[in-house]
């Protein structure tokens, strides 16, 4: 049997629920003067991927747009003052005195980093390739994994069975195209190398006419 880890990145449903006082808040950082996702960063690294199964590396998350109990992921718009204050009587029976952040896209950003080794596009001179073998080649010359790009020639190498700090290539395959290998890219422990793009050129078909 499986075992799927679930973690969240902070609750409260105290401004939805009638008793409040029965409700108590988590809150998303660990300290005050820890970072918005701080909380969430620590169950991802110390609770749930060293405890994720090797045979079907699953992860739960709760949840992406459950703003009425604050588990939510989902971008905000950024920009904004962190603050503890609310709309109640006391200015803080909701959030019981806790921070709370317009914190951006600082929550896809740690499920990436956590989970993605490197991403880009793949190019052609007119436009994106979707459909591309992408195989993930070590230092030994063997395929370690291989990937396909998305419609939108978007492509992704998940961390799995690739090694922090180690090089490697990519050697990409599309119909219609030359085969491309990509420059070495190294590993980075904590953070996705991202927008590590691509350019593939057409393959060109010669025909010979006639002396």
């Amino acid at each position: 049997m499986a075992f799927f880890p679930s973690i969240a990145p902070g609750f409260n449903d105290r401004a939805v629920r009638r008793l409040c006082s029965h409700n108590p808040a988590m809150p998303r950082r660990l300290t005050p003067a820890s970072g918005p996702t701080s909380l969430f960063h620590a169950l991802l690294h110390e609770a749930a991927l060293p405890n994720v199964d090797s045979g079907l590396p699953f992860i739960s998350i709760t949840s992406f747009n459950e703003w009425h109990e604050d588990t939510q992921i989902e971008p905000t718009s950024g920009g904004s003052r962190s603050t503890n204050r609310d709309t109640s009587r006391t200015g803080k029976q909701f959030t019981q005195g806790y921070i709370y952040d317009d914190y951006g896209t600082a929550f896809l950003e740690e499920i990436r980093d956590a989970t993605v080794a490197v991403a880009g596009t793949l190019k052609g001179p007119h436009g994106p390739v979707a459909g591309a073998v992408i195989e993930v080649i070590g230092a030994d010359g063997q395929t370690v994994l291989r990937r396909r790009s998305y419609s939108t020639g978007l492509y992704i190498v998940p961390r799995l069975r690739l090694q922090p700090g180690a090089t490697y290539r990519l050697k990409v395959s599309a119909s219609g195209y030359n085969e491309v290998f990509s420059p070495p890219f190294t590993v980075r422990p904590d953070r996705t190398l991202v927008n590590f793009d691509i350019e593939l050129a057409p393959f060109e078909r010669f025909v010979r006419g006639d002396a």
